[in-house]
């Protein structure tokens, strides 16, 4: 059989069809005496072609499309699968309570116990003032926050650990920096606390390379990507107006205008070859447009997403991915483009959405931070890890 987890949950394909393993703690079973063990191999004589489980569902990832119907079999000992409607965060919705072939029902909450997000967890050792910036470098998650005094500190995640944090000397911010891998090294860029705006880069061995960009003033997060072989920073200023700079390898340029007033800071991707940027606009509507190194594309708003807070925006599973804190409470909405449509919208529930989320990666695992309201970094790592 070939798994795929969601959560608390394992699905496995064989060759007659889909198969959901529930464990036993989201299961309450009536007139059943031989209730399905989590992790049970159901169908085990089923033999998988990988090759069409990894075409048609994307092997180990998120599925593409929402099956409405899968099969459990074995439950109470009598041999017949069990028609279990179920959801994965991707749009498929079923019942709570589902018939038991073996007499009574088993009661279920297959929404939440399959969700493909996990739940949050302190990350150990860190108190944040500010949210974090993330990035991936040298086969480690880094993530950048302002600590105590406003001083910007690190921690890094690796084999199954975190390490740290350590305060970046010299480094000092209201605000989480922007962050980007750019050539060999780890980038950062933001408002210095005392005026200025300042930009840094990490190779391995410690934080040099300091520098300023002049004619920057802003008080919100600046963004950091690498694209089109420069790293571009993105940045609002007076009356929310976004800009664009950019460093060449030798020296900043740009602090164009884009003609762009944003309700927030902005947030960006790269994606089909394309550098995304997110930005607010009235009535708390979103708005995505997309540049190709030489000309910006046409806004298009987000169908249905609304928020005051910066969304973030992450590439994975083919798609463009957005998160945001949702205005009516209860967690982080969640959509993803795949270059034609918008899909997986659901939420992320979450007690932390008050100050907005950041993506994370782990090599091509997906993480979400947020910080809580006792100024602790918070994550939430996507189920495939």
């Amino acid at each position: 059989m070939v798994p795929l987890h969601f959560g608390g949950c394992t699905m496995k394909i064989g060759k007659r069809g889909l198969y959901l393993v529930l464990p036993a703690s989201l299961l309450a079973i009536a007139g059943c005496t031989e209730p399905i063990d989590a992790g049970d191999d159901v169908d085990s004589a089923d033999t998988e072609d990988v090759a069409e489980v990894s075409q048609e569902w994307g092997f180990g990832q998120v599925m593409s499309g929402c099956p409405e119907i899968v099969a459990v079999e074995g439950g109470c000992g009598c041999g017949e699968p069990v028609a279990v409607p179920f959801q994965t965060g991707c749009g498929c919705g079923g019942p709570e309570v589902v018939a038991s072939p073996c007499g009574g029902a088993w009661a279920t909450d297959i929404g939440l116990g399959c969700n493909s997000w996990g739940s949050w967890g302190a990350v150990p050792g860190i108190t944040a003032y500010g949210m974090p910036s993330t990035a991936y470098f040298n086969n480690s998650l880094y993530a950048v926050y302002p600590g105590a005094n406003n001083q910007l500190h690190y921690a890094t995640f690796a084999n199954n650990a975190w390490r740290g944090p350590w305060a970046i000397p010299g480094a000092y911010s209201a605000v989480a920096p922007g962050l980007a891998v750019h050539g060999n090294y780890l980038h950062m860029a933001y408002p210095a606390i005392n005026g200025g705006f300042r930009t840094a880069r990490y190779g391995g061995l410690g934080w040099g390379g300091w520098g300023t960009i002049g004619g920057i003033n802003t008080a919100l997060s600046p963004a950091l990507v690498s694209y089109n072989n420069r790293l571009n920073l993105f940045w609002a200023g007076a009356g929310n107006q976004l800009y664009h700079n950019w460093w060449d390898g030798r020296a900043w340029g740009g602090g164009v205008g884009l003609g762009i007033n944003s309700t927030f800071a902005p947030g960006v991707g790269v994606w089909n070859n394309r550098l995304w940027l997110a930005h607010g606009g009235p009535s708390n509507r979103v708005f995505l447009r997309s540049w190709d190194g030489g000309t910006w594309g046409g806004a298009f708003e987000i169908p249905g997403v609304r928020t005051g807070l910066t969304p973030t925006l992450g590439v994975w599973n083919n798609s463009l991915n957005f998160v945001y804190p949702s205005l009516g409470g209860g967690g982080f909405g969640w959509t993803a483009w795949d270059g034609r449509n918008w899909a997986r919208t659901g939420v992320i529930a979450s007690p932390y959405a008050g100050f907005g989320a950041r993506f994370g990666w782990y090599g091509a695992n997906a993480a979400l931070f947020a910080r809580g309201g006792d100024n602790r970094l918070y994550w939430n790592r996507y189920s495939n890890w």
